[in-house]
């Protein structure tokens, strides 16, 4: 379905002394191969999980472990990995709506979506689970550090309930961080008691 038209009906209150209030128009098409949106939004590949609606989730996630093995396979790492902003942007962000979600993964991946990635995440044992994430994490020793300024474009706020927690803005991300880290600290200090 795709909203063709959504306006006030100018006029259409009535004439006479209590003049009702306007009415709306809405024009609504019907299309035979369903919305021209995806259901299904881009994934976050370092937390493993997606936005998606409740009928996409399985599809979403498939694309999440999808995306995730493409640049394990290619990169070997995702944390401060720099090539993966940009293409996450030019291959998933920037074309929007204007392609169906199964397109934009296959765009990035070089694969239509599957669930074998999901499938195999899923059937890891305990054992082999524990040893992946070692030596995920053992990969990392040999990433080289960051040595630029983080520039983002963009404000970030952390907020718990009322209590602003950190902010940044183009400035010192370093200090953001740090920030944001120790007040993580200091809730763990409060339950501990």
């Amino acid at each position: 379905m795709r909203v063709e038209r959504f306006a006030i009906r100018r006029g259409s209150g009535g004439a006479g002394r209590y003049r009702g209030g306007d009415g709306l128009v809405r024009e609504l098409l019907f299309l035979d191969e369903g919305s021209p949106r995806p259901v299904l939004a881009v994934p976050h590949l370092l937390a493993g999980e997606s936005s998606a609606y409740y009928h996409g989730y399985v599809l979403a996630e498939m694309a999440v472990r999808q995306t995730r093995a493409f640049f394990l396979g290619r990169d070997g790492y995702l944390v401060d990995n720099p090539r993966i902003g940009p293409e996450l942007r030019s291959a998933y962000w920037a074309p929007g709506n204007s392609l169906p979600f199964g397109e934009l993964v296959e765009r990035l991946t070089r694969r239509p979506v599957s669930p074998f990635d999901l499938a195999r995440h899923l059937n890891l044992g305990v054992e082999e689970a524990r040893d992946e994430a070692r030596a995920s994490i053992e990969r990392l020793r040999s990433v080289p550090p960051l040595t630029s300024d983080v520039r983002l474009g963009a404000r970030i706020r952390v907020v718990h309930g009322r209590e602003s927690v950190a902010e940044f803005e183009d400035g010192n991300f370093e200090a953001f961080a740090a920030v944001f880290a120790d007040w993580i600290d200091s809730l763990g200090a409060r339950a501990r008691g």
